[in-house]
């Protein structure tokens, strides 16, 4: 249970005054009993959503994104709400403030926040002339080229850990997550015809002209204007609407997907699944941050092997179907995300020969 003295002790970290033995305490309540690890982990969810909302109420995002960004603030004002209202225990760990994850967070790590990393992006244009840009950069398309010229096309390839914002011609934004390869024309003439191997989310602009993204083999025809697609080689391919409509076709069939629908492929089926889903979870990682929501293992670790490039061995398979909720950001490092998964379950870790094993403690 949350005892005052637990509650000064939390007090403590949030003012950076807690002992080595004060911690070792905090730690031992936390061990205590499974509904204490439930309080743990109910605040690290609602401690990450607090501090995301404090965060966009002072930053000045793109404007493309501002809708995206909307829905967040309004589901996160009902979520505390909901929960202030129904477990008093809620109210009390957001009271406090920060926890031992500042402890996690701070301390030295083996592993460099890719923040600090000297990650590029490379654009390699039609005649195979390459160029370094910066990651997490911007590169807006020219729009003066000739319309009689000959259409090229240009690929952009992102490292893993790496992210990259661009504006096609026709002023439509795409967002490239890590270890993302984006095939793009340098101009629309009769169509927009684009390719992705790995993700994206996109917000497209009206012009007349059919938006159209070949991913994976199959298609996502644009009919609105925001949506996030997941397709990296060897996972099934996802594509998730925020605003507007998209048709997405196999070599089989196709299905309209509407606000708030996420339509899944796999490379083993035919059958494209739809399924209701919360939007944020999908787009968040455009901010640096990838939410989660009762989601399973394996879906957190895919999205960190993507960001640190490795490969994850599970002893045994079942650890896959563990579910967690909370908040993963980028530019922490591995052993950071790692620790507060550790802190919060019997899942451990150890690395080997530049694989990730999850074990059971």
């Amino acid at each position: 249970m949350l005892t005052a003295e637990i509650i000064e002790l939390l007090n403590k970290y949030r003012h950076h005054s807690i002992s080595q033995a004060e911690l070792e305490q905090l730690r031992s309540w936390m061990e205590e009993s499974d509904e204490n690890k439930r309080l743990l982990n109910l605040y690290i969810k609602y401690y990450k959503v607090v501090e995301r909302w404090d965060t966009y109420q002072y930053t000045d995002a793109t404007l493309a994104f501002d809708n995206v960004k909307e829905r967040r603030r309004l589901k996160v004002r009902r979520l505390i709400i909901r929960r202030v209202s129904a477990v008093a225990a809620c109210l009390l760990l957001l009271i406090v403030g920060t926890t031992c994850l500042y402890y996690y967070g701070n301390r030295s790590s083996s592993i460099t926040p890719y923040s600090r990393l000297e990650k590029t992006v490379l654009l390699t244009n039609a005649n195979g002339k390459q160029q370094v840009l910066k990651n997490g950069g911007e590169l807006i398309c020219d729009t003066t080229i000739d319309k009689d010229a000959p259409i090229q096309y240009n690929t952009i390839k992102t490292e893993p850990g790496g992210n990259f914002k661009l504006v096609l011609p026709d002023h439509s934004v795409v967002w490239l997550n890590s270890n993302t390869t984006f095939r793009y024309p340098t101009k629309f003439v009769k169509e927009r015809r684009v390719e992705l191997i790995g993700e994206a989310f996109f917000d497209v602009a009206h012009n007349g002209l059919t938006f159209m993204v070949n991913a994976a083999g199959n298609n996502v025809q644009v009919m609105g204007t925001q949506f996030n697609i997941s397709a990296y080689p060897m996972r099934n391919m996802t594509a998730t609407l925020v605003r507007g409509k998209v048709k997405v076709s196999n070599r089989i069939s196709d299905k309209i997907l509407t606000p708030g629908q996420q339509a899944v492929i796999s490379s083993s089926s035919t059958v494209i699944s739809i399924r209701e889903v919360d939007t944020a979870i999908y787009t968040s990682w455009i901010t640096g941050v990838f939410d989660f929501n009762d989601a399973p293992l394996q879906n957190i670790m895919e999205q960190l092997s993507e960001w640190y490039n490795m490969d994850v061995i599970y002893e045994p398979e079942s650890l896959r179907n563990i579910h967690f909720t909370g908040s993963l950001y980028r530019d922490k490092s591995l052993d950071y995300s790692l620790e507060i998964v550790e802190y919060v379950s019997d899942v451990r870790f150890r690395k080997e020969s530049g694989r990730l094993i999850v074990y059971k403690k």
